[in-house]
């Protein structure tokens, strides 16, 4: 398969098994290397994944759903959420992204001169890191989607699982073999988003 061909098949898929294409042993080896190959500003590498399985999955969403209905209560927005919650803890794990703020404050405090610019060259490696393990993830036949409920969850996390208190969580990546292909999407084509200056 080629990278274009990868690109095209990635997508959001929130129809997952609980099962994986790939053994524990390979996702390490996936995850370690989308972290060792991604581009870093300063060579700073200071993403950061923890991979939930199991039990450890099912705690994360569940703690996610605890923080939504604390927040919004037994509405009905609530009951849409805890459908899909529900959706995404069948899946075969989860991928969490964090970011380890120290090497980020570390190098504004060595480079003052480029201090603004760091956490902004941090989020764009990040990202790079979380397309890279998506990128891979398609290419092994697995679908995903990435989520935002890092704030709703920290706190507790981070004491629950003793995580080292400067990672800050970013994303998370629910994963599996899909059950289904994604919807059709409309998209803009590239050559109308793309100007070429001579």
């Amino acid at each position: 398969m080629t990278l274009l061909e990868t690109l095209k098949k990635r997508r959001s898929n929130y129809d997952l098994t609980a099962k994986s294409a790939l053994p524990v042993e390979e996702l390490e080896l996936l995850l370690a290397q989308a972290l060792e190959l991604s581009p870093t500003g300063f060579n700073s590498q200071s993403s950061r994944i923890i991979l939930a399985l199991g039990a450890k999955h099912d705690f994360f969403w569940d703690i996610v759903l605890a923080g939504i209905k604390k927040e919004i209560g037994e509405t009905p927005a609530f009951e849409k959420s805890k459908a899909k919650i529900s959706s995404l803890r069948r899946s075969a794990g989860t991928i969490l992204f964090f970011e380890d703020e120290s090497i980020t404050d570390d190098l504004k405090a060595r480079f003052p001169l480029y201090a603004r610019n760091f956490s902004i060259w941090a989020e764009q490696s990040q990202g790079m890191v979380q397309f890279a393990v998506w990128l891979a993830l398609s290419e092994a036949h697995m679908g995903a989607s990435l989520q935002h409920y890092s704030e709703l969850v920290a706190t507790k996390l981070t004491s629950a699982w003793n995580i080292n208190p400067t990672w800050r969580l970013v994303a998370q990546m629910p994963f599996g073999i899909p059950n289904s292909q994604p919807p059709h999407k409309d998209i803009v084509p590239g050559k109308q988003r793309l100007q070429i200056v001579k």
